[in-house]
């Protein structure tokens, strides 16, 4: 069962990672969240961490394709990396992640992190998104873009 509820949220944190039209109309509270290193190699490990998320609440975070304004779904994720994280009583988050080469599926098959440099000039990038687990994403969601070396 808790396998099926990581599943669901993965899908739910990459729906809500390119709600740009939600976002912008503030059906969805975007927290401030950032990736450390910016740069990391395949094997190694990423953290992202947020300030702002609902206190005291559960996330699950995974790592993503992400395009500003580009609602890439659960196609974009690697869905294998789905775990469920609390964010604290302040509404700090954080995230670790060891960074995978994967693609997109369907029409987003062609779409790799690693992220190809002609798509990277095209805005694309390597995530970690959390989404809140109660609604996957529907409350409150957060992005964090990296850059992934082989």
């Amino acid at each position: 069962m808790k396998k099926t509820a990581a599943v669901i949220g993965a899908a739910g944190i990459c729906l809500t990672a390119g709600l740009a039209p939600a976002l912008a109309a503030g059906s969805v509270h975007h927290f401030h969240t950032t990736a450390s290193p910016k740069t990391v190699k395949v094997g190694h490990n990423v953290t992202a961490k947020g300030t702002g998320a609902e206190k005291n609440t559960s996330y699950y975070c995974a790592l993503t394709l992400y395009k500003k304004g580009v609602n890439i779904g659960q196609a974009g994720a690697d869905i294998t990396s789905a775990k469920q994280v609390n964010s604290n009583k302040k509404g700090a988050i954080s995230c670790t992640q060891k960074v995978v080469s994967w693609h997109g599926s369907g029409k987003y098959s062609s779409y790799k992190c690693p992220v190809p440099k002609a798509q990277a000039k095209k805005g694309w990038h390597c995530a970690i998104a959390f989404a809140d687990a109660a609604t996957q994403g529907g409350k409150s969601v957060g992005i964090a873009t990296f850059n992934a070396k082989k």
